[in-house]
């Protein structure tokens, strides 16, 4: 759970996506059911808030998003 919270933070992210954390996120976290269960989690600690209409990230637009607080 540190390790995505530390990688979004240390790349500057300020919106995460799911497949920009499976395609290039920690190396632990490379499939969608471990990225959607990592996301819930800190999602639930309040480390990641749900944007709800969702949100360019990474230079696409995705439905499902979330902005990284820091």
């Amino acid at each position: 759970l540190p390790c995505l919270l530390s990688w979004a933070k240390s790349k500057n992210y300020e919106k995460i996506s799911l497949p920009l954390i499976y395609q290039n996120g920690p190396n632990g976290i490379r499939d969608k059911a471990k990225a959607r269960q990592v996301v819930s989690i800190l999602e639930d600690h309040h480390w990641l808030v749900p944007i709800p209409d969702g949100a360019e990230v990474n230079g696409k637009f995705r439905r499902e998003a979330w902005a990284v607080r820091s």
